[in-house]
């Protein structure tokens, strides 16, 4: 039975304002370490308090929904059941959730990387990809006869997996004030540039690579085709037409697949003659879609990237890179991307960092193809 104030020692008394002191001040530290990785985003409606989880998932899930609905990256699992339930998640991972779901989205060149994965791996180790390649054919056998196990060539490849790191810095409260228009900003800006910096990495991955073919053109690259008369005499349309067909076909002689070719936006603008040129197969050449561009030439996928190779005369430089999407360069994941945030009394800022671990790589160079200039 417990005792009353009245019946309690001084002693007993003094303990037991010390034990209470003691969980205020750890009740105080909880509360502030939970909330201080996101205070730069889940006070920005109101200085005055904090963004509670629901309201959080209403901002996390308008951002997406405004960019098109795409599915939303999910980084953790609820302890409410087998399912991903985003109200249990902690509000870092929202902010976490919009960023990397719209990095993944809106680039254009990490959709024809073979992914790997493995949540383990920090910076300096590896995660392992695995391509298949072609199996043994069949082979015949009596009743009751075995055959010999026939495997498809396996090929693993071993990425270092690199930390990266990409912070703003916001420096006056007024700035809180703005809302949404603000907030989105700082979203946007950090999705287009981790965006930017997957794509030029396996652009350059690609490019870096000693690719398996290489088709020349028949004279360098006129980047202003004269387009009065026929297409077949004009000589970049019909060398970029001949170079494209020649290296499909070699790629193909070597059992390859390719699906995929990658200009600059320049280059683009010389196949997208082919849609307008007086020519029996010209329109049937290529596809533009309802923003102008080039999404398909010859039978293969294209993509418009502003990275690669602008058009040029130069000796040597690569025009056009295909390649078969299921083998040719890789990009690994590992431990999931966090949020960490700082703030300066001295300046009066909040540092706000998203942390990332993955890895590129080319993987089978026969699968790279480049069209250069003479």
């Amino acid at each position: 039975m417990s005792k009353t104030y009245e019946e309690m020692t001084l002693k007993e008394l003094e303990e037991m304002k010390r034990q209470a002191l003691i969980k205020e001040f750890a009740d105080k530290e909880k509360s502030k370490n939970a909330d201080t990785a996101v205070n730069f985003t889940a006070k920005d409606m109101n200085m005055s308090r904090t963004v509670d989880s629901d309201e959080w998932k209403a901002i996390h899930d308008d951002y997406v929904n405004s960019r098109g609905g795409y599915v939303a990256y999910d980084f953790t699992n609820s302890d409410s059941g087998c399912d991903t339930d985003i109200s249990d998640w902690k509000r870092s991972e929202y902010f976490v959730s919009m960023v990397w779901s719209g990095m993944y989205h809106q680039s254009r060149l990490l959709p024809i990387a073979v992914k790997g994965l493995d949540i383990h791996q920090g910076e300096g180790n590896v995660v392992k990809i695995r391509v298949a390649g072609k199996f043994g054919a069949p082979t015949s056998a009596a009743a009751c006869e075995c055959v010999s196990c026939s495997s498809n060539a396996l090929s693993s490849y071993s990425i270092t997996i690199g930390q990266y790191g990409l912070g703003a810095v916001l420096c006056n409260w007024e700035e809180f004030q703005v809302g949404k228009a603000y907030r989105e900003s700082v979203l946007n800006g950090m999705v287009n540039s981790y965006k930017d910096f997957f794509d030029d990495t396996i652009y350059s991955e690609l490019t870096g690579a000693s690719a398996g073919h290489t088709e020349t053109l028949s004279g360098a690259l006129g980047c202003d085709p004269a387009l009065e008369g026929s297409c077949c005499s004009d000589s970049s349309l019909s060398a970029l037409y001949n170079a494209t067909i020649a290296l499909v076909a070699d790629m193909r002689e070597d059992d390859y697949s390719p699906d995929t070719m990658i200009v600059s936006p320049t280059v683009a603008s010389i196949l997208k003659r082919f849609s307008a040129v007086d020519s029996p197969f010209g329109g049937s050449l290529v596809s533009i879609n309802g923003d102008g561009e080039l999404v398909r030439f010859n039978g293969l996928k294209v993509i418009e990237f502003s990275g690669a190779s602008t058009c040029t005369d130069a000796s040597g430089a690569k025009m056009a890179v295909v390649i078969d999407s299921s083998r040719a360069v890789g990009v690994s994941f590992g431990k999931q991307p966090f949020l960490k945030t700082e703030e300066s009394a001295s300046c009066n800022s909040t540092e706000a960092y998203l942390w990332c671990y993955v890895g590129f790589s080319e993987l089978d160079v026969n699968a790279i193809g480049f069209i250069v200039n003479p």
